[in-house]
């Protein structure tokens, strides 16, 4: 079966039917057509998921959505995947009391992150911020990693590791052969 023949099936309105015809396509090849036909095809199947009340597994479809959104290349700016995306987590947030819960949570939690970044000194230089932040991100890495993860010489991001491990915002884990960085 072919992306044609599985948008054709969405026409017709036999949505299950394209549904799964769509996931083994996308599994072996994510190309720009099958993306677009994988999207689209999901959103129909939530918002059916919804209809019939299965939010747990229109809540699964829209993490899926959400981590294929940005490689979705839309061509008609009136059918955005990011315009459905803000659409169907509108749809969540009334639907679903956990979801709502859950998503509020982490926007107060980023709201008050972004107001209050109390454990990170203001006096750090934007390299040793750089570096701070890859470990954040990657716990456990090494220099010659944290050198390819940031761009920055590897005797520079050892000067700057030193100091970050003397203001203790660092530690150091493991032996010298195959240990990491990791944040306090």
């Amino acid at each position: 079966m072919t992306v044609k023949d599985i948008f054709d099936l969405r026409k017709q309105g036999r949505i299950e039917e394209a549904y799964e015809a769509i996931r083994p396509l996308y599994r072996e090849h994510k190309g720009k057509f099958t993306t677009l036909c994988m999207f689209w095809t999901a959103s129909d199947v939530f918002k059916l998921r919804l209809e019939q009340g299965r939010v747990e597994e229109a809540e699964k479809i829209y993490r899926a959505m959400l981590r294929m959104q940005p490689t979705v290349e839309d061509d008609d700016e009136r059918h955005s995947a990011a315009k459905f995306m803000h659409y169907a987590e509108g749809r969540l947030i009334k639907t679903s009391e956990k979801f709502r819960r859950r998503y509020f949570a982490i926007k107060r939690k980023a709201k008050t992150e972004r107001n209050n970044p109390s454990d990170i000194p203001s006096d750090l230089s934007s390299v040793q911020q750089t570096v701070l932040d890859a470990i954040k991100t990657h716990p456990g890495l090494n220099v010659p990693t944290l050198s390819d993860e940031t761009g920055i010489p590897a005797k520079s991001v050892e000067r700057h590791v030193k100091v970050l491990i003397e203001r203790h915002l660092i530690e150091h884990r493991g032996s010298k052969k195959t240990g990491g960085y990791h944040p306090l």
